[in-house]
């Protein structure tokens, strides 16, 4: 049975919806005073409705909401005609958002739709990114982006994101599409890549019963799907120049063709490319069009790695260590100044995604309730001798930038040797891997009767 979760000021405020809900699927009622992340069953909720007589700030509540479900769609139902509330604030965070209760078949058809909607495209487990987005204004570079988006949002304007695997490409689309005036109609996005080429062209446009072999049936194409919404056609550097040319005829007469069709479908859409290749060197070695490249180069914008915005981190880490906390049910209070000290030295690679997989995969490790370094995929435990450095805050007023001046300023050492600096590297080691050998050789890269003979050679015992 389908379980809806709904936050309401009282069972009796709500009385017939609920009563009419029950009949259709199992119900969880929250109600004012109860916290917005209690856990009310172990599967996510099919819907989630959310009355405005609900208690506390409407905003920080569904921004509760969406880190906690961030895959289900939430309707706010405005019943109070004489509660005052900014909508233009609320609308981004919800799916749908109503200014009455509507006869209970209708409302079920509304929850039934935006169901459907998210079901039809790729999960966005990184939803919680758009309020992360937003924060990034210690970001000089994430400034001047956003306030670039911001002026396009509303405009029908084609747009180019560009930047590396993983910086947020995809996200920054989606937050495009909901300041748009598209916000309430469909987004879709389409990986480029990820499809055959044999394939894409009918992903796109459609086709028509017996176009090929084995099209049994007429498809819509994702175009057509995403009319009077956006579509995002993410790894647009991947496409097979054969159909660059029908894409230029969609984004000059905005109309396509499916795949064995006699008749042009027009389509009202926004279309956003995304990519993490330079287009114009891509069209300097004849792999794309010249005049699709300009097509799509309306609007540039390109998104910095994760390691030349170092400011956002913070944030960002607060972000993902909330949401895998409450994913996955644990009860952790904090992460600790060491583990914070080696996220903000390591480069990051694989920029906020891999940022967001380290956070998942150390909340699930974590034993007790502080993420320490041993709980950190074991890549970043060679990231020394950086790691030797207190936390970040720790060094705030202070001159302290390289190892030497650590050196000097906690240890008394001017001019270590090889060897006192090896030592205090081990020593800071095991305080940081609770003196547990096995991590600590393999953070170092060294075997466990290596570490023994050092501990053994430098004195250094668990007291000390």
């Amino acid at each position: 049975m389908k379980f809806l979760l709904i936050l309401a000021d009282s069972e009796e405020a709500i009385t017939n919806p609920l009563n009419s809900l029950q009949t259709n699927c199992e119900v969880a009622l929250l109600e004012r005073g109860d916290p917005v992340d209690t856990i009310v069953q172990g599967d996510e909720p099919h819907a989630i409705l959310y009355f405005d007589s609900f208690g506390g700030s409407h905003e920080d509540n569904l921004k509760t909401l969406r880190k906690v479900y961030s895959s289900v769609p939430i309707i706010f139902l405005h019943d109070s005609p004489g509660r005052i509330f900014k909508r233009t604030t609320l609308e981004p965070l919800v799916h749908a958002f109503l200014s009455d209760v509507p006869p209970i078949s209708l409302l079920w058809e509304i929850i039934e739709t935006h169901v459907q909607r998210l079901k039809n495209r790729p999960v966005v487990r990184s939803v919680i990114f758009e309020d992360a987005i937003q924060n990034q204004s210690e970001s000089p570079q994430m400034q001047r982006i956003l306030k670039m988006a911001s002026k396009v949002a509303p405009t029908d304007a084609t747009i180019l994101i560009s930047g590396e695997s993983g910086t947020g490409k995809e996200v920054l689309a989606r937050w495009i599409h909901s300041r748009s005036n598209r916000k309430s109609k469909s987004f879709i996005a389409v990986n480029c890549g990820a499809i055959p080429e044999n394939l894409l062209e009918s992903e796109l446009f459609g086709h028509k019963r017996g176009a090929f072999t084995g099209a049994e049936k007429d498809k819509q194409g994702l175009f057509d799907a995403a009319h009077q919404g956006t579509i995002l056609l993410d790894e647009i550097g991947e496409m097979p120049l054969a159909l660059q040319v029908k894409l230029l005829r969609v984004l000059q007469d905005r109309k396509i063709r499916p795949i064995g069709g006699l008749d042009d479908i027009p389509v009202n859409v926004r279309v956003i490319g995304a990519t993490n290749k330079n287009l114009s060197d891509l069209v300097k070695e004849g792999l794309f069009r010249e005049d699709l490249f300009y097509r799509f180069n309306v609007v540039p914008l390109k998104l910095p790695p994760l390691r030349d915005r170092k400011e956002t981190l913070n944030q960002l880490i607060d972000e993902f260590f909330m949401e895998y906390t409450h994913k996955y049910r644990k009860d952790l209070k904090q992460i600790a100044p060491s583990t914070m000290n080696i996220l903000m030295n390591y480069s990051f690679p694989g920029n906020i995604r891999e940022l967001q997989n380290i956070l998942e995969f150390s909340v699930i490790m974590c034993e007790s309730n502080t993420i320490q370094p041993q709980d950190l995929p074991i890549e970043l435990h060679s990231d020394a001798p950086m790691n030797l450095l207190p936390a970040p805050d720790a060094l705030a007023g202070t001159s302290i930038e390289t190892l030497h001046e650590f050196l000097r300023e906690r240890y008394d050492m001017e001019i270590p040797t090889i060897l006192e600096a090896e030592k205090i590297l081990i020593m800071e080691r095991m305080q940081m891997y609770l003196e547990n050998q096995k991590q600590v050789a393999e953070s170092l890269g060294i075997s466990r009767t290596s570490l023994w003979r050092k501990l053994k050679e430098y004195k250094l015992t668990g007291q000390e």
